[in-house]
């Protein structure tokens, strides 16, 4: 997972909270088992200028 933090921002407890929550929402969706990685380097944009997110999908 790579992250943007603020520099004023304490970086392993941004860390720690934006990886519980990923870790929840893979959990709700039954991808307990995926892995999850500290990326050194920032977030990169798409060719089309994006960055990629993760975006649950609500439950039926």
């Amino acid at each position: 997972m790579r992250l943007r933090i603020a520099p004023t921002a304490n970086e392993d407890a941004v860390w720690r909270e934006a990886e519980a929550g990923l870790r929840n929402v893979l959990a709700q969706n039954g991808l307990e088992h995926v892995a999850i990685e500290r990326a050194g380097e920032p977030p990169e944009q798409g060719r089309g200028g994006k960055f990629r997110e993760v975006i649950p999908l609500e439950k039926a």
